[in-house]
C-alpha cells in the first residue's frame, strides 16, 4: 500500500486520537489529503462543530478530563489554515440560500446542480460567490445609496435558481439597469411554480 493510500491515523494517546476515540468519528472525515468534493468539506465542517459541541457537554459534565484547545479540534479534521481561510467563512452562509444547504444535507431531494449552482463551478470559490449573493439579498437590501456610485445589486426571480447580476448605476438625471445575463438562470422560471 503506498504512503497515500494509507488510512490516516493519529499518534496514540495524542488529543487528536483521544478525540477521535472518544467521539467515534469515522475514518473518511479525518483523512485530510488535498482535493476532495465541497459534500466531503461540508460533512467535515458539521462533524467538527458537533465535535466541539460534544466536547464541551462532556467536559461540563466531567465526562471529557483531557485538555484541548478549538485548535486540536479542527486539526482532527483538516488543517487550520483550511478552516479558517474557507470551510469558517463559506458554510456559515448556506443559512442564507436553504437550496444550497438542501443540496448539502439531502442531495437526494435536492434542486439539480445546474439549478443550484447556475454556472458557477463546484469549488469554494464558486460556493462562496454565490453565498455572498444571496446574503447581500437577504441582510442589506436599500444600504448604502449614493449619487453617481455603481453598485452590484442582486435581481431573483422567483425560482430557486442562483441570483442574476445586476449592474445599478445612478446619477443626477435618472437611473438605469444594466442586466448581466445568466445563461442558465432564466430556464429554471417555467419549470417551478413554488418559491
Amino acid at each position: 500500500m503506498s504512503a497515500s493510500a494509507q488510512p490516516v491515523h493519529f499518534a496514540a494517546g495524542s488529543i487528536r486520537d483521544l478525540i477521535v476515540t472518544a467521539l467515534g468519528i469515522p475514518e473518511h472525515l479525518i483523512d485530510r489529503k488535498k482535493g476532495g468534493d465541497l459534500r466531503v468539506a461540508y460533512a467535515k465542517y458539521v462533524a467538527l462543530s458537533d465535535a466541539l459541541e460534544k466536547l464541551s457537554t462532556m467536559s461540563a459534565l466531567g465526562g471529557w478530563k483531557h485538555k484541548n484547545t478549538n485548535d486540536d479540534v479542527v486539526e482532527v479534521f483538516m488543517s487550520k489554515s483550511a478552516y479558517f481561510k474557507s470551510h469558517s467563512k463559506t458554510f456559515p452562509l448556506l443559512k442564507h440560500y436553504p437550496a444550497m444547504q438542501k443540496w448539502f444535507d439531502n442531495p437526494a431531494e435536492a434542486l439539480p446542480d445546474s439549478e443550484v449552482w447556475g454556472n458557477e463551478k463546484h469549488t469554494f470559490e464558486g460556493l462562496k460567490k454565490i453565498l455572498t449573493l444571496h446574503e447581500k439579498l437577504s441582510v442589506g437590501r436599500g444600504k448604502g445609496k449614493g449619487k453617481g456610485k455603481e453598485k452590484e445589486e442582486v435581481h431573483r426571480d422567483r425560482s430557486s435558481s442562483p441570483p442574476i447580476p445586476v449592474k445599478k448605476t445612478s446619477n443626477k438625471k435618472g437611473k438605469g439597469k444594466e442586466v448581466v445575463h445568466n445563461k442558465k438562470a432564466g430556464s429554471s422560471k417555467s419549470r417551478h411554480g413554488h418559491d
